[in-house]
Order: C-alpha cells, then structure tokens, then sequence
C-alpha cells in the first residue's frame, strides 16, 4: 500500500515537473533568450548531421550512391551526345526539387509556415496563364514554352517565357497540364512537412510519455458554446478517430487551416505511417492542390474569366438590386488583384529601370515572411532539443531516487 501510494506520489512530482519545463520553454525565444536559443539550434544540426552521417557510412546504399554521383557530374562537366539529355533532366531535377522544397516550406511548423503557394505557386500558375495568351495581348498565343525556367529565383514575374514558333493550343486542359507537375511537387512537399508533428505525437504516445505542446491542442475543449473553433477542434479529433484513412484523406483534400492538428491526432492514435500519409498526399498532391489551380486558371485566363463573370452575373440577376451589388464587388475584387498582377509583369514599367510601389512592397512582403518563418523554425527546434534534455534530466533524477 506504501509503494502504491509513494508511486502515486512519483507520478504527480513527475507531471509537475514536467509542466514547469514546459513553461520554462514556452521563453526560449529569440527575443527573450537569443543565445540559448541559437546554441541549442547549432548543436541540434551538428547531431542531425552526425546521425545521418554516421548511418550513411554504415549503409550498403553508399557504394551505389558514390558512383553514380561520379558518373553523373562526368556527364554534367564534360560534353557529348549526351548532354541535352543530361541537362534536360537536371532542369527537371532542380524543378521538382525547387516546388517540394516550398511545399514542405508551406506546412512545416505548426502553422508557421511560409506561405509560398501566395508567394510562388499561384503567381506562377499566373505566368504560364499570361503567357499563354493571344499574341495581341503580349503572350505566346499557346503552351509551347519551357515552365521550369521559373525556378530558383532565375525569373522574375515580368520575365516573359521564350516562345517557341509553334506549340499545343492555349486551351484550359493544356494549361492545367503545364502546372500540373509543379502543383503537384508542391502539394507532396506539404504532406511530407505533416509527418514532424505526427512523428513527434507518434514517439510520446509510445514512449507513454505526456508531451504538454500536443496535448494541448488533443485534448482541448471549446471554452464556451460560442467557441466555434474549439468545437472544430473537437469534431475533426473525433472524426479522424472514427473514419481513420478516409477521415485524414477528407481534412487534407480542401485547404483546412487545422490540419495541423490531424497529424498530430493521428500519432496520438498510432495510424499507421504509411496509411497516414498516403492519405495525406493523395488529399494535398493530387486533389486539394488541383483544384486549387484549376480555380485560379479560370481566373487567370482571359475567356475562362469572362465566362465565369458572364455565368455568376446571371445566376446573381435573380436576386434582383442585392445580386446586382454582389456581383459588382465581385468583379472589382477579381479585376483589381489582376490588375496589380499586370502591373508588376508590365514590361514597360520594368524598362522605366525603377520598380512600382507595389513590386517594392511585394518584395518586402516575401522578405518579412521568410524572416518569420526562419525564426519561427529556429525557436521550434530549440525548444525541441530543450525538451529532449528536460526528459532526460528528470527520468535521471527518479532513478537515482
């Protein structure tokens, strides 16, 4: 009876403790604690890398990999028959590496990610819409122009595409598949930045230890019968358990600004890894992010938008004045982003050798939200590695109990 209470007491201390270091954390930022924070995030990197390294050296993969890395760069370096085909596929290589890595940018972190579908991903679903266009409007008047150009900050929104003489007709399917490869790079580095918090929850749950940041958003309740986004919280967790690999397939296939919390549920339940994300990808890579292009071609190109403006202002007359003043403010929103759009592609504007005000802020924009994301990444992967040492610090102190 004595032991049973004196492991009750255990587990309690235990708890509080833990919820003391948690607190502790919630400061280390990079504001308040900017050296310990940049400490942990070195040592962190330093460790990651060692622990790759060491099990790179010890895997047969290695003796495959070096070779063909050598053959490679051979036939990169040195010229022959070989090298439109060998740059052709390095093209193709930086380009689905370049929209994986703004995917994984875009869902990593907890809801801090970068934003790089406004950023990058739909104005370059704009760029190959402009350039499609009619030769009368300034466009190549078809599809037969090279996309992958659009990479690593190589163009900039006013550079037009090189045109070939000829090419598939600028029709809305041709268009879709132009930006369907890079849609879908894209939408596969979202799901991949989904697995951190699913991993994280995953090895809490298993290791029967409490994670106090996972916790938290697991097992909150709405505060009042007005909190609508706690009562969304508490139906998406019962959802996912409920349905599973449908459930996570349906929270991933529209743009859910609580996904975050599906990963996160779905290792506190111990989904399968693989069904977790082969249900994300398939919501994020092939639906969500394809319909999201589809919906921004038919903004973006002239006929498909006046289609759709000549179709709602119909549906809308039924509602006689009311619909009347919808749909003029509908208009102006579509034509005014377009317009801005427009101006930062205007040529002439780029040869004038000063940029618009609304390129000057754009960039700013782009600037403030890498900083941010940075930051925020930074101060995730401290807090991170300072959890692991708090864990650590406190099972060593009751063994030694």
């Amino acid at each position: 009876m004595a032991k049973t209470k004196t492991s009750g007491n255990n587990e309690e201390l235990r708890e509080k403790l833990k919820l003391e270091k948690y607190k502790q954390r919630q400061q280390l930022t990079l504001l308040k604690s900017p050296l310990l924070v940049l400490y942990h995030f070195m040592m962190l990197m330093l460790e990651t890398f060692r622990d790759y390294g060491l099990k790179l050296l010890k895997s047969k993969f290695l003796f495959v990999l070096v070779p063909l890395s050598f053959i490679w760069a051979f036939l990169t370096i040195y010229d022959g028959s070989w090298t439109l085909l060998v740059k052709d596929v390095n093209t193709s290589i930086l380009f689905a590496f370049w929209w994986f890595i703004l995917g994984v940018a875009s869902s990593i972190g907890l809801g801090t990610g970068m934003h790089s579908g406004l950023l990058f991903l739909f104005p370059h679903i704009y760029k190959v819409c402009r350039d499609s266009d009619l030769i009368s409007n300034g466009g190549c008047g078809h599809t037969g122009f090279d996309s992958r150009d659009n990479m690593w900050w190589l163009m900039k929104i006013e550079d037009p595409f090189p045109c070939d003489s000829t090419g598939p007709e600028a029709s809305f399917l041709n268009i879709f598949v132009k930006v369907f490869f890079a849609c879908m790079f894209w939408g596969t580095g979202t799901a991949v930045g989904e697995i951190p918090p699913y991993a994280v929850s995953r090895a809490a749950r298993l290791a029967g230890e409490s994670d106090k940041e996972f916790e938290e958003l697991v097992n909150s309740k709405p505060s009042s019968s007005f909190d609508v986004v706690g009562r969304m919280k508490v139906w998406m967790v019962n959802f996912l358990k409920k349905h599973g690999f449908i459930g996570v397939f349906l929270m991933s296939a529209w743009p859910n600004a609580f996904f975050d919390l599906c990963g996160i549920c779905c290792g506190h339940f111990l989904m399968p890894f693989w069904s977790f994300f082969i249900a994300c990808w398939v919501g994020k890579a092939l639906v969500k992010v394809n319909l999201q292009s589809i919906v921004f071609i038919t903004i973006f190109r002239e006929s498909s938008r006046a289609y759709l403006l000549h179709s709602l202002q119909h549906f809308l007359s039924r509602f006689g004045s009311s619909g009347a003043i919808w749909f003029e403010h509908i208009s102006e929103a579509i034509h005014t982003n377009i317009q801005k759009l427009q101006k930062a592609s205007d040529h002439d504007h780029s040869n004038s050798g000063s940029k618009s005000i609304f390129a000057q802020l754009w960039g700013y924009v782009v600037f403030l939200l890498i900083g941010y994301f940075f930051v925020s990444c930074v101060e995730q992967l401290a807090k991170q590695r300072q959890q692991r040492i708090d864990n650590e610090q406190i099972e060593k102190r009751f063994k030694q109990e």
